[in-house]
């Protein structure tokens, strides 16, 4: 498929994402690998895991409506270790806290046999091409998104960049520094 037509693609499914009467909420995490020592997969699990939890807790405090979550991810070799680290986040907790609204371990499901696997995908894929190669088109498309990322007023929870810098000036380090990120 043509470059263009693979945007125009992409473009048609990022309006229907964050469409006016869209209720999605998405997570996302960056990890510069260059700056962070652990493990970068696991990394951005942890955290998408932590925010996931919190928007949960969010829920029902906000609503009474006690939710449980579960996570769904691609089929990957590192499953096995997904499952134990979200494990170990419900029973001894995670650098944060424990997490207390996941339902179970992380699911996974080959990404070709599901929809919403290959729409993530395809968020998955404008962020990663925004932080890892910062090209404008994709600088414009993740900001599209940011509607759909979780927040809570003037917090981004949803869209994660580890480790957040001063320097940086994305939505994600500038919601972290307190900074208007809706820009």
């Amino acid at each position: 498929m043509p470059k263009a037509d693979r945007l125009r693609v992409i473009d048609e499914i990022l309006g229907l994402l964050c469409s006016r009467d869209s209720n999605l909420r998405i997570f996302a995490a960056c990890v510069d690998k260059t700056l962070v020592h652990e493990d970068p997969v696991e990394t951005a699990f942890e955290h998408i895991c932590l925010r996931f939890d919190k928007f949960l807790q969010r829920v029902f405090l906000k609503r009474n409506d006690p939710q449980r979550g579960v996570v769904v991810l691609d089929k990957t070799r590192r499953e096995n270790r997904l499952q134990t680290l979200a494990s170990g986040f419900r029973i001894t907790g995670h650098r944060w806290g424990i997490m207390r609204n996941l339902a179970e371990v992380p699911l996974f499901a080959d990404s070709r046999a599901t929809r919403l696997l290959q729409i993530a995908d395809i968020v998955t894929y404008v962020v990663w091409r925004r932080y890892e190669r910062n090209e404008p088109e994709f600088v414009d498309r993740t900001r599209r998104l940011l509607p759909c990322f979780d927040q809570d007023g003037p917090a981004l929870h949803g869209l994660i960049h580890v480790p957040n810098r001063s320097d940086c000036l994305c939505p994600a380090c500038a919601a972290q520094r307190g900074e208007n990120w809706r820009l």
